[in-house]
């Protein structure tokens, strides 16, 4: 959808949920859901509605919306084929309301697993100006998500496949980014924590994983930043260990991914290891030195 800006609030118009997540069983006939648009502005606005797929934009979690399109992801977990909506225009009042209601037909063409599509609310009338129509480039379009899982599939699969720690020089790190392959054929939602450990196993820092709650659809990738909270003292140099333990929503069965990098110390650790290094140094060069004493002593005699 080139040259459209797409948002859940538009200038004193909004949509709303900006996305739901919902459930189709195996043998309903059919699901319907309830799209509501708000007019918050002084002037009348008109709307055109439609239906359209949506995919990944990249790694980062935008979303793509896909439109009539032969890629491999929208004909696999489209939903607008099957998404139909009890109205395609309107116009509120001033401080009005409409609900839009969204029927989802099931069928044996809707394959078990995830599919993904949106209500498109496009303005005709620009918000408090004139028609959307006689201004070029750009046309605004709000956005509501549908992210519907029919059920009778298998279960989702998610994979942590990379891990970047993010530090400065020889630091510890501040943010650990994970990137997570989604193989199954449903959305999910990774949770868990990841932990950095010193040489000897004490826990010197965490941060708690995707706390904005952001999806993977299937067959993508994501990364997360997760932000490190210092718990302890890094003193000792040496082998620190990355641990993530993660699950998905819906699911406890927990694995973990390992990583390691190598830290230099605390300051005064090495500052320590120079003094103590000194007096050994000063205190071997004091027994050569008494060792030349007594033998030269022992040879007088």
């Amino acid at each position: 959808m080139a040259g459209a800006q797409s948002s859940p609030t538009l200038a004193g118009i909004d949509i709303s949920p900006v996305y739901q997540s919902v459930t189709l069983g195996a043998d309903e006939p059919a699901g319907h859901y309830v799209v509501t648009l708000t007019n918050k502005t002084g002037v009348d606005q008109a709307f055109k509605l439609s239906t359209v797929d949506f995919g990944s934009l990249n790694e980062s979690g935008g979303v793509a919306f896909l439109g009539v399109s032969s890629s491999d992801f929208a004909q696999k977990y489209g939903l607008s084929p099957w998404m139909q909506l009890d109205q395609t225009a309107l116009t509120l009042a001033p401080g009005s309301s409409a609900d839009i209601t969204v029927t989802v037909t099931n069928s044996a063409a809707l394959r078990s697993g995830g599919h993904y599509g949106a209500v498109l609310a496009t303005a005709l009338t620009a918000p408090n100006d004139p028609a959307a129509a006689s201004r070029v480039g750009v046309m605004e379009v709000l956005s509501s998500l549908i992210l519907l899982v029919k059920g009778g599939g298998p279960p989702p699969t998610l994979a942590l496949v990379a891990q970047d720690v993010q530090r400065a020089s020889w630091g510890l790190p501040d943010a650990v980014t994970d990137r997570f392959h989604n193989e199954g054929a449903t959305h999910v939602v990774p949770r868990g924590v990841v932990e950095v450990h010193d040489p000897v196993g004490r826990l010197v820092a965490r941060g708690a994983l995707n706390e904005d709650s952001g999806i993977i659809l299937p067959q993508n990738f994501r990364r997360y930043v997760t932000p490190l909270v210092q718990l302890a003292a890094a003193r000792w140099p040496g082998r620190y260990r990355v641990v993530t333990t993660y699950r998905y929503d819906g699911s406890n069965a927990r694995t973990q991914y390992v990583s390691s990098f190598w830290y230099l110390g605390a300051a005064y650790v090495w500052i320590s290891v120079v003094v103590l290094m000194a007096l050994v140094a000063a205190a071997g060069g004091w027994w050569l030195v008494w060792r030349k004493r007594k033998s030269r002593r022992a040879r007088r005699f």
